[in-house]
């Protein structure tokens, strides 16, 4: 089953050769097909898997399910650490308008209420002025399985709003949700910038293509991160400027953006500004912030081989190419516990099926699995790698095993230790916070960066926690009969 993209066909013929830059690891690794996806409980997943509150995983799948729409319509599902698949959701499932929403591309957001949080690519009410599709929705969704549209996209034609949300959500530290929409917006159909109220009050912070030739960028597919600085950072799929002229198939290949919470942007970084775009070229996935302070991410496009690079850039601007060499078109990344950067690439790998690749601080990657599409794997993981708080990495396929190849879920041990997340992991002093991980039963106590605080224990999976007086940003730890469990990154108290 072939998965690769319109833009990737227009870079170049995908190889079966296996990059010569990366080398074999040596590390412990163990890699376990989890659930496959059928069709009739899903199809495509396109987005991770998150944990809940209970130690569950909860996903989507883009189509598959019983909705009723082409390609049927998408689904939320569940699935716990043995790989046993509920369906949670199914979009569009009483048919007519679809007005819930369908085609969830991106992953769930934990929020901070212990519910989930997403958006839907087309759906929802039908915009005033036009008798088309609707653009799109952002939704809550309880660990049982009760949805709430939140906002639908495209009030009014031509969607000054925003029109078709693809990436996933973050919940900023007001409480609010920020995403991205592809289209739409106030310059024509170009996307915006986005906040919503948990109660659905929307405001478009930014419209992309304000300035003439879309310097500003154009079209984001990639949700957002907010940097410790309160400001928002994300990319842009197309738009800005190159070096080359002219610069085809990478001509206005992106930028990266900074953001203030009033929606002011600041353009970091253009794309293909290096000599045959060796910077990379078409970002398609969010950044992350590394523990160092500097933004990590990927692009789909350019380098060496126009099939992707990796690359770091300071709060400031200032850009680091990692690697631009061998990648087979990477699709973001995570820091792990180990201070290490992991992702995966749609295809390479030894049988060209994709692969999961870890990455140093210092650029150097190495292949960590290869998909083989063999009926005990998938193939072609268009999604990052999660790190679950017992250590491993989970995550999906969009194809391969089983007889209908509608993808799979995986995880990926490589011998890290267990941690704790905090949700959220940013919050004022005298706040409850929750705490999950995977064997919290009979916690001994609790500490913020060295600060004794009063806990409750809610499940094996859960406890809550208050912020104490005169704490500081550091690591939260969790003290249970086994050990000492810290966080997996600095709780940052805020005034």
């Amino acid at each position: 089953m072939n998965f690769i993209t319109e833009k990737q066909n227009l870079w170049k013929t995908v190889v079966v050769v296996f990059a010569l830059f990366v080398t074999a690891s040596l590390q412990a690794q163990s890699y376990q097909q989890l659930a496959v996806f059928n069709g009739t409980n899903g199809d495509a997943p396109q987005g991770s898997v998150i944990q809940g509150t209970d130690g569950n995983f909860y996903g989507t799948t883009k189509s598959g399910g019983v909705g009723d729409c082409p390609g049927k319509c998408g689904t939320i599902f569940k699935m716990t650490p043995q790989g046993n698949l509920t369906t949670l959701y199914d979009f569009c499932k009483k048919g007519g308008a679809c007005i819930d929403g369908y085609y969830p591309v991106a992953a769930l957001l934990l929020g901070k209420d212990g519910n989930f949080y997403g958006t839907t690519s087309s759906g929802g009410n039908i915009p005033q002025g036009d008798s088309g599709v609707p653009s799109g929705t952002v939704f809550k969704i309880t660990p049982k399985g009760a949805l709430h549209q939140i906002y639908s996209f495209c009030k009014t034609w031509p969607c000054p709003d925003g029109a078709v949300p693809e990436s996933a959500l973050i919940q900023g530290t007001d409480g609010n949700f920020y995403g991205t929409t592809y289209g739409g917006g106030a310059n024509g159909n170009y996307g915006t910038i986005f906040k919503v109220t948990p109660t659905g009050a929307l405001t478009t912070l930014y419209s992309f293509c304000a300035l003439t030739d879309c310097l500003d960028g154009e079209l984001p597919t990639a949700g957002l991160v907010q940097g410790t600085d309160g400001n928002f950072y994300g990319t842009a799929q197309r738009g800005g400027t190159c070096l080359e002229n002219p610069c085809d198939p990478f001509e206005n290949a992106g930028t990266i953006f900074k953001i203030t919470p009033t929606g002011e942007l600041t353009t970091l970084h253009y794309f293909c500004n290096q000599t045959n775009c060796a910077d990379g070229a078409e970002p398609s996935t969010a950044l992350i912030q590394g523990t160092d302070g500097n933004f990590y991410g990927t692009t789909f496009g350019g380098g060496s081989d126009t099939s992707g690079t990796t690359f770091k850039i300071t709060p400031a601007g200032s850009f680091t190419l990692l690697d631009g060499t061998g990648f087979f078109y990477p699709n973001g990344l995570i820091q792990a516990t180990d201070g290490n950067f992991y992702g995966t690439e749609i295809n390479g790998g030894g049988d060209n099926s994709g692969a999961v690749f870890q990455m140093t601080p210092a650029g150097h990657v190495t292949i960590e699995y290869s998909f083989c599409n063999c009926g005990t794997d998938g193939e072609s993981p268009v999604a990052a790698v999660f790190q679950a708080t017992d250590g491993t990495f989970y995550g999906t396929t969009v194809g391969g095993s089983g007889t209908s190849a509608d993808g799979t879920v995986y995880s990926l041990s490589m011998d890290l230790a267990p941690f704790v997340q905090a949700v959220p992991s940013v919050g004022k002093v005298g706040n409850t916070i929750k705490i999950i991980g995977t064997e919290l039963a009979g916690v001994l106590g609790v500490t913020f960066n060295g600060l004794s605080t009063t806990y409750t224990q809610i499940s094996d999976t859960e406890i809550t926690a208050k912020v104490p007086k005169k704490a500081a940003t550091g690591p939260i730890e969790v003290m249970v009969p086994s050990g000492t469990l810290s966080s997996n990154v600095a709780f940052q108290v805020i005034k």
